[in-house]
């Protein structure tokens, strides 16, 4: 009984090399995992676009967070410093987005540096109050954000 356990053991070491080079490698994506420690921001990312220039941006408690392939930063924030819930982006790179009670837009400056503008002060003051912008949707000539209850519809410049 035992030789047979070795036997098979043997067999067992013999064949495992092959069985594991037949996995193949072709078409596995490279996949890295950051942790919240890595990105200095909270553990909660809700939307992620890229822009035309390769950049990642990521909507996060903290505000957007922008990744180059290297390195993290917060670019910016809404004005009443709450959670980023969503975001879209238009041809000419400006960035819309959804936040905890506000919402706007974000370019990027001639300096590198990114600016938010809320649009929140173009609505009655009585209709502030409409709680988590969860989608923005860039349709035509027009962004779309979804709330809790109900739409915003914002028209914009039509593009060159």
């Amino acid at each position: 009984m035992m030789k047979f356990k070795i036997r098979i053991l043997l067999l067992f070491l013999l064949f495992s090399p092959i069985i594991n080079s037949q996995i193949k490698k072709i078409g596995v994506p490279f996949i890295v995992n950051y942790s919240p420690k890595a990105y200095k921001a909270a553990s909660e990312n809700w939307d992620v676009l890229q822009d035309s220039k390769g950049m990642m941006f990521f909507a996060n408690h903290f505000g957007i967070m922008q990744f180059d392939g290297v390195r993290w930063a917060i670019v910016t924030q809404p004005e009443n410093r709450s959670m980023v819930r969503s975001m879209a982006i238009d041809k000419n790179d400006k960035m819309y987005v959804g936040a905890q009670g506000d919402f706007g837009f974000v370019i990027q400056l001639p300096n590198g540096q990114y600016q938010y503008t809320s649009l929140v002060k173009l609505l009655p003051k009585s209709a502030r109050n409409f709680g988590d912008v969860l989608h923005t949707v860039i349709r035509n000539n027009e962004v779309i954000f979804s709330l809790m209850k109900g739409f915003l519809f914002i028209k914009t410049k039509k593009s060159r």
